[in-house]
């Protein structure tokens, strides 16, 4: 039941990361059609730089911990797709966990932690790095 339960919290992640930016853009969208180009730039700014730095960061650290070369990962930064590289290795460690019991190897287990740790640090960093500067602007 634990490992459903990690899938769904997964899954839940992944579908509010994507629901996020398609809301932003629509937002952005709107500000534009309503003639509102002061809003409209602030808000692009307010989704593309944070974009941009937890983007650079998942790059950076899936060098390091996914065995990427730096030109994978300059490959997937320039397509701002690094992050969703992290969700499917977070599934991938989900899979693998689900297979073994147990985790027998002290290293494998310290890893895992820190890959869970470091998922959850891309996760809350990136819906802050949006949000804040919008409820900022909105209020």
């Amino acid at each position: 039941m634990k490992g459903k339960i990690s899938l769904l919290l997964l899954l839940m992640r992944f579908i509010l990361y994507i629901m996020d930016i398609i809301s932003d853009i629509y937002v952005t969208v709107q500000y534009y059609q309503n003639g509102e180009t002061w809003w409209c730039s602030i808000t692009l700014i307010f989704v593309i730089v944070p974009h941009l730095i937890i983007n650079t960061y998942t790059a950076h650290t899936n060098v390091g911990l996914f065995f990427l070369t730096p030109f994978q990962a300059f490959l997937l930064w320039i397509f701002q797709i690094s992050i969703l590289v992290s969700f499917k290795q977070e599934f991938n460690r989900w899979k693998k966990e689900r297979k073994e019991d147990k985790v027998h190897d002290l290293q494998e287990m310290t890893t895992n932690m820190s890959l869970k740790m470091i998922h959850t640090f891309i996760c809350l960093a990136e819906a802050f790095a949006e949000s804040a500067p919008q409820w900022c602007l909105q209020n």
